[in-house]
Formats: structure tokens, sequence, C-alpha cells
């Protein structure tokens, strides 16, 4: 099999996958909108494609293709769901730096020997996207 990370690695990011259960979740209950709450189960999707993906982590898969392409649209919707909220400007600059430091995992996975560095990266791109995700909530 040709898998992606370690399994103490891909145990990390299945572990910092679940905030996005925990944010999306906080999300939906404490919503007061449609909109919000359609957001915040948009939201949890990138949960289970991720988690889908995470424990059992492997390329070429219908599994990694999901959780990408899934993620990405989620994103998408997110950002252009913040436009019309008063917190859009601080969401932006969050999903800039999780971009950012996304970018950065994808280099130094690829280009160097040092995978823990990339995985802890990617990890907090978890951690940020999701904080950012809940600022949008508590808005």
């Amino acid at each position: 099999m040709n898998y992606v990370v370690t399994n103490k690695q891909s145990l990390f990011l299945l572990l910092t996958s679940h905030i996005t259960l925990l944010t999306s979740s906080y999300g939906y209950i404490t919503s007061n909108t449609t909109s919000l709450k359609i957001k915040s189960i948009i939201h949890s999707g990138i949960y289970f494609t991720s988690v889908n993906y995470w424990h059992n982590p492997r390329y070429n898969t219908w599994q990694r293709k999901l959780d990408i392409i899934y993620t990405n649209i989620a994103i998408l919707y997110s950002i252009i769901y913040a436009q019309y909220t008063k917190c859009f400007s601080l969401y932006n600059q969050m999903m800039l730096i999780t971009g950012i430091v996304y970018i950065m995992n994808l280099y130094i996975y690829h280009n160097t020997k040092y995978k823990w560095i990339s995985v802890i990266l990617h990890g907090c791109v978890h951690l940020i996207s999701n904080y950012a995700s809940y600022r949008l909530y508590i808005c």
C-alpha cells in the first residue's frame, strides 16, 4: 500500500479532524438562522470526509479525492457566506493564514525529510480553519 503518512502521523491528523465535528455541532446548536445552520451542516461534511480519509490515508483513492474536493467546496461556500457577515474581514484573514500554513505544509512534505513538521502544520490547518468557523458562528 502507498500510504501518505505513518500510522502515528495519521492518528494525529485523525484526532485534529475531530475538532471539525465539535465546531460544526456548536454552530448548528447555537445558530439562530437557517443560513448558519446550513453552513454548519456543510462544515460537518468536512469532518466525515476527513475522518474517512485519515483513518487509512493512501494516494490515489476515492477517499482522498472526495476529502479534497468536498473540503474545497465547503471552504469556498464558507468564504462566500462570510462576505455577508460582520466578521468577514477576520474570517478572510484567518483563512488566508490557513492557506499559507497549508502551502508550507505541502512544501515541507514534498521537498524535505521532515514529515512530522508537515503533519503538525496540517494539524494547524485543521485548528486555524475551525477557529475561523467558530468565529463566524459567534459573530
